[in-house]
C-alpha cells in the first residue's frame, strides 16, 4: 500500500506539477499553456504526493462571494482536479477535496465553491466532500429564426477590466461570485481560443457577454448580462456576429424569463456560512473559466 502526503504546493514542486497537469488532462497545448502562464500559482494549489512525486492535484482560484443583504466572503474556486493515471482508484481525489477544506476554510478562505462538469459529479462532490448545490443559471437555446425581427445589438470587444466593470454593475446587491482581473482575462483567453472574446453589448445600457465556439461547433455564451427589455436584441447581435445552428446562452435565473429556456444547477459550495445565507436559486457564478 502506497503512502500519500497531502499538502500545499511549494515553488520547488512546480516542474513536477506541470508534468502531472499534462498527464492528467486531455486539453489542447494552447489551453494548457494559457493556464500555466496565467493561473499556475503554487499558493493556489493542493496536492497529494507519493514520495516526492505528485499523484493528484487541485487548484483553488481566489474569488469573492457576495451575498444579497450584505456580506463578502473570500472563496476558493475548485479547478483542475486530476489524478495521475498510475494512482487512480485509490481514493486520493476525495481525500484531496476533504484536505482542501481542512487547509483553507477558516484559514484565509470562508468557503470553497465550484461548478461540476455534469450531474454525476454533483453527486460525487456531495458524497465525498459534502458540497451543497447553491448556484443556478438560466440556459436559453435560441436559434436565429426565433430571434427574427429583433434589432441586433452591436458587439464591441473589451478588455478584462471593462468587462468586470459592466458585470459588477448588473450583479451588485445580488448573490454572486466576483472575479479579479486575472481570472476574467483568463476567461477571455479561453474565449479567444474558441474563436470568440469578451464583449460589450452596446444597447441603451451596456451589457456584456463572454462568447466562444465549443469543440463541436456550437455557440456558447458563458455569460450574458443585459437589460431585460433588450435581451433578445443582444442575443440576436451575438448570433449575427457568431452564426451557429446550435446555441447556448447562459444568464442569471432572474434574467430572460420571457425567452424560456431551462433553470439548471450551476455550482456547489461548502456547508455552513455563507451557504446558509443563500436564498432559493438566487446564487450566481456565471463565468466558470472553461
Amino acid at each position: 500500500m502506497l503512502d500519500y502526503t497531502f499538502r500545499l504546493v511549494r515553488e520547488e514542486d512546480l516542474p513536477r506539477m506541470h508534468r502531472l497537469w499534462r498527464t492528467g488532462f486531455g486539453d489542447t497545448e494552447a489551453f494548457m499553456a494559457c493556464f500555466e502562464q496565467r493561473m499556475f500559482h503554487p499558493e493556489w494549489m493542493e496536492a497529494a504526493f507519493c514520495g516526492e512525486q505528485p499523484a493528484a492535484m487541485l487548484t483553488l482560484i481566489p474569488c469573492t462571494l457576495h451575498v444579497a443583504g450584505g456580506g463578502a466572503y473570500q472563496s476558493g474556486f475548485y479547478y483542475a482536479l486530476t489524478t495521475d493515471p498510475d494512482h487512480r482508484g485509490r481514493g486520493i481525489a476525495p481525500e484531496l477535496l476533504r484536505k482542501a477544506v481542512e487547509h483553507r476554510v477558516g484559514k484565509g478562505m470562508d468557503c470553497l465553491l465550484g461548478v461540476p462538469d455534469n450531474d454525476s459529479l454533483y453527486l460525487y462532490y456531495r458524497k465525498v466532500a459534502n458540497l451543497q448545490e447553491a448556484f443556478y443559471t438560466r440556459m436559453v437555446y435560441a436559434a436565429a429564426e426565433r430571434l427574427a425581427g429583433q434589432r441586433p445589438v452591436r458587439l464591441r470587444r473589451v478588455d478584462a477590466e471593462e468587462y468586470r466593470a459592466i458585470r459588477e454593475s448588473y450583479l451588485a446587491g445580488r448573490t454572486y461570485v466576483s472575479w479579479d482581473r486575472e481570472s476574467v482575462d483568463f476567461q477571455g483567453e479561453i474565449c479567444r481560443q474558441g474563436g470568440g472574446d469578451l464583449y460589450c453589448l452596446e444597447g441603451s445600457r451596456p451589457g456584456c457577454a463572454a462568447v466562444q465556439y465549443t469543440a463541436d461547433g456550437a455557440l456558447l455564451a458563458n455569460e450574458v448580462l443585459a437589460p431585460e427589455e433588450e435581451l433578445a436584441g443582444c442575443l440576436a447581435g451575438i448570433l449575427e456576429k457568431f452564426p451557429a445552428e446550435r446555441t447556448e446562452f447562459r444568464m442569471p435565473v432572474w434574467l430572460g424569463a420571457a425567452l424560456g429556456g431551462e433553470i439548471q444547477h450551476f455550482g456547489v459550495i461548502t456547508p455552513g456560512v455563507p451557504h446558509s445565507r443563500i436564498a432559493g436559486k438566487d446564487g450566481y457564478i456565471g463565468l466558470d473559466l472553461a
